[in-house]
């Protein structure tokens, strides 16, 4: 059995994948697999995955005959191993040297370890980075009151938990919704400040289409509110659906929304005072970027 499962559903990636997948098996430890998933690629995607998995006996490939979605690819790899721990790799992203060595020491005592990126344009060159500092199992639900704090593409988890979590939901935002509810349930989740994942900023990825601010699922609505609960007390429903609506979509809101989210970042800011002081000040950091970020919002 190995230690670590990770996984990567793959869909018309073929631009990027050769540098994913050679960064991805460099950095992966010997007792380890990577797990494949080709969800009906219409390019050379299968053929160059197929290439791999004849060359490196850590590789396990998969394949659906035509697309079946994100959440779906993700849970069907997932149960397909029997790792301690469970890793995400995107197919358009490069690995950074001592990612998985990073993630699985994290696990050691958090149920979800996330770390900063750097950022890079199509071509490869660094564009940016990561808020800075490490964010803390006490800190990081608060931060994701406020949004996604946390890249997907940068977890090792647990597989005990994910599990008991009952994996990713069929949303818009899998990713986001998995992380409220295990923060909601008491998920230990943690994030450190040191780059394992060079995250590609480019026209065809899944962030630049937000398929979340079309998604009409309640169970985001659900986890987002739990976890508001559990921090800041019961509330009301509406007020938080309008935060909720505020930190996942771009573009104008309405007067109402506007209050309800300068609420919120009250409402954080006086609760979360308890925080450890390394904490306290990038979570104020945090809630003051966002303050900045609603006075230039344009009201609908």
């Amino acid at each position: 059995m190995p230690q670590l499962s990770v996984i990567m559903p793959v869909l018309n990636a073929e631009q990027f994948l050769h540098e994913s997948m050679s960064s991805t098996m460099r950095t992966l430890p010997r007792d380890a697999e990577l797990r494949l998933l080709d969800d009906g690629s219409t390019d050379s995607t299968l053929r160059i995955l197929e290439d791999w998995a004849s060359k490196d006996a850590r590789i396990r490939l998969h394949r659906h005959e035509t697309p079946q979605g994100v959440h779906v690819s993700l849970n069907e790899l997932a149960q397909a191993g029997d790792s301690e721990v469970i890793g995400r790799m995107d197919a358009d992203d490069i690995c950074l040297p001592g990612r998985w060595t990073r993630g699985l020491r994290a696990t050691r005592t958090a149920d979800m370890a996330f770390s900063t990126v750097l950022r890079i344009n199509e071509q490869g060159w660094p564009i940016g980075a990561d808020q800075p500092g490490p964010l803390s199992a006490q800190a990081v639900p608060w931060h994701l009151l406020l949004g996604c704090a946390v890249v997907h593409g940068t977890v090792t988890m647990r597989r005990k938990h994910f599990e008991t979590l009952g994996g990713y939901e069929n949303t818009g935002a899998e990713d986001y919704e998995l992380w409220l509810r295990s923060a909601s349930r008491g998920g230990r989740i943690v994030r450190s400040a040191v780059p394992t994942v060079a995250y590609r900023s480019h026209s065809h990825q899944t962030t630049h289409r937000r398929p979340w601010e079309n998604d009409e699922t309640p169970v985001l609505e659900e986890s987002y509110t739990a976890l508001a609960e559990k921090l800041l007390g019961p509330g009301d429903k509406d007020e938080r659906r309008r935060q909720l609506s505020a930190v996942t979509h771009r573009g104008p809101i309405s007067p109402n929304t506007r209050a309800a989210v300068a609420r919120l970042l009250d409402e954080v800011h006086e609760e979360s005072q308890n925080l450890p002081v390394l904490d306290r000040v990038l979570l104020e950091w945090r809630i003051r970027r966002e303050r900045f970020r609603l006075a230039h919002r344009p009201v609908d």
